[in-house]
């Protein structure tokens, strides 16, 4: 790995939650406490940002889009009202004392 250039994660599930319901706040909360501690832990990595600050709705799509509640991409640690969701307080014990 050549440490002289940035490294990026976009969309990086290392899902270990079977009991959470897909695509509940719960199991997102998991999934990216899961990646946080991974990712924080390698000494090589100098820093990591969110790729999905907020939820938002998606209508540029058809076909998986409509498979989703609202057509809404929920992936953000904010809802669209930039309301914090479970995963935000995750991000937050991470980075509030660093």
């Amino acid at each position: 790995m050549d440490r002289t250039r940035p490294l990026t994660f976009a969309s990086q599930h290392r899902d270990h939650c079977p009991a959470k319901v897909k695509g509940s706040e719960e199991r997102q909360a998991d999934i990216i406490e899961q990646n946080l501690a991974s990712y924080t832990s390698r000494a090589y990595l100098s820093g990591m940002f969110i790729w999905q600050f907020c939820d938002c709705r998606v209508v540029e799509a058809l076909g998986w889009l409509m498979t989703r509640s609202g057509t809404k991409n929920s992936k953000g640690i904010v809802d669209e009202y930039r309301r914090p969701k479970l995963a935000y307080s995750v991000v937050q014990k991470y980075y509030k004392n660093k």
